[in-house]
């Protein structure tokens, strides 16, 4: 890219065509199919190559972005486009971007459910992943504040509910709910924004989506004590769940998380976040005969999890912090980890094995942040073994 002058980088149609020369870098697209006012997403742009993005532009415009600046700049349901690229550089370098350090408010859901509808789209989607012989049922919950909620359930018995990581969707889970389904209600849902559950105004923090959870729950009928399985973000919403109803939780399986980030929020510290990440996915599996359902789940996740949203989860993400209160988790917990996770480092599962009263702790060798995907076979077994257990004993205090 040729050095542009330092006046020029303040023309709107200067920034426009170095944007576009970053996005024909990063997707190796042809100018001829790059459209400003085209949503990145369907340019090919995932949440990784918007990162990407990001660290290109701040080298290319002398400016620094962070994930919480940008996420107070993205209004839910607008589009992410080059457009949007231009105006936040534009803003940045007459210094007037986000305020990384303001609070945010998050959306919230002081709602409740007002139906439950079948959604046979939804069905014939996930189907096409599961196949026909593993009993499914795709519903969309309607809330009170209009919001729909896009949930899977399969099989039978006591409910397993599985919470996604960010920037993933139900498919992210195919392992785990192949091998649950026969002797459990298996419960998935979509977090807002994601698949064809409907945005909400601002980005919904890991309490609030366990707020959202335990609408869920009471509007599919589940009333008993459920077995939580949180993975990243889901981790985090699972932590806040079960401070906050623990008699509603049976066992709870924290997966590649933490009780808080401590990562920096800036986007080159998310650029090699996110690079150790995309190695993950592509380090080879123990279990070959996993690689293409592997590659199917995750393809199609990437295309329900849209980068749109993401900015603001991520930044919910980095605000996160339990660690004063996680000694007060109470349900039987199993905090699970792969030993070379570059996001969710050993020593969060350590700390949270520790603080956390009477919990257990797996680490998995050679492993990143993907073990439910990566090693599901030996995931699983360690899974079903702590659910077995923890069903064996009382229940919570209804």
């Amino acid at each position: 890219m040729a050095a542009q002058r330092e006046e020029d980088l303040d023309d709107p149609a200067t920034v426009e065509s170095i944007v576009r020369g970053i996005l024909r870098q990063v997707t190796g697209r042809n100018d001829d199919d790059i459209d400003a006012g085209r949503e990145l997403k369907d340019m090919g742009v995932d949440s990784l190559m918007n990162i990407h993005m990001m660290r290109k532009a701040e080298q290319a415009f002398g400016v620094e972005m962070s994930i919480r600046a940008l996420s107070q700049t993205k209004t839910a349901g607008g589009p992410l486009t080059i457009r949007w690229f231009v105006d936040q550089i534009l803003a940045l370098r007459r210094g007037v971007g986000g305020d990384p350090e303001a609070t945010q408010e998050s959306a919230d859901v002081a709602v409740v459910a007002e139906r439950v509808e079948h959604d046979a789209a939804s069905l014939a989607s996930h189907q096409a992943l599961l196949g026909a012989r593993i009993p499914i049922e795709t519903s969309t919950i309607t809330l009170s504040s209009g919001a729909r909620i896009e949930v899977l359930c399969a099989g039978t018995g006591a409910p397993l509910v599985l919470l996604c990581p960010i920037m993933a969707s139900i498919p992210v889970w195919v392992c785990q709910i192949e091998a649950f389904w026969r002797d459990h209600r298996v419960i998935a849902l979509n977090y807002p924004g994601y698949g064809r559950s409907t945005d909400t105004p601002a980005a919904m923090s890991p309490g609030a989506l366990a707020r959202l959870l335990a609408v869920v729950l009471d509007a599919l009928g589940v009333h008993e004590a459920v077995h939580l399985v949180g993975w990243s973000m889901g981790g985090m919403i699972a932590q806040e769940f079960g401070l906050s109803w623990p008699q509603r939780v049976r066992s709870i399986a924290l997966v590649s998380t933490t009780s808080h980030l401590e990562e920096a929020d800036t986007i080159a510290n998310m650029e090699d976040l996110f690079r150790g990440l995309r190695e993950d996915l592509e380090r080879d599996t123990p279990e070959p005969a996993m690689v293409a359902r592997r590659k199917r789940a995750l393809d199609m996740s990437r295309r329900e999890a849209g980068p749109e949203r993401s900015f603001g989860y991520m930044a919910e993400v980095l605000r996160f912090d339990v660690r004063q209160r996680i000694r007060g988790l109470r349900p039987p917990t199993l905090v699970v980890q792969g030993l070379e996770d570059t996001l969710a480092a050993p020593r969060h599962g350590r700390y949270m094995w520790q603080e956390i009263p009477g919990a257990e702790h797996h680490g998995f060798a050679a492993c990143g942040h993907f073990a439910p995907l990566h090693v599901p076979s030996a995931f699983n077994e360690l899974l079903r073994d702590f659910v077995r257990r923890c069903s064996s004993s009382d229940p919570p205090d209804q």
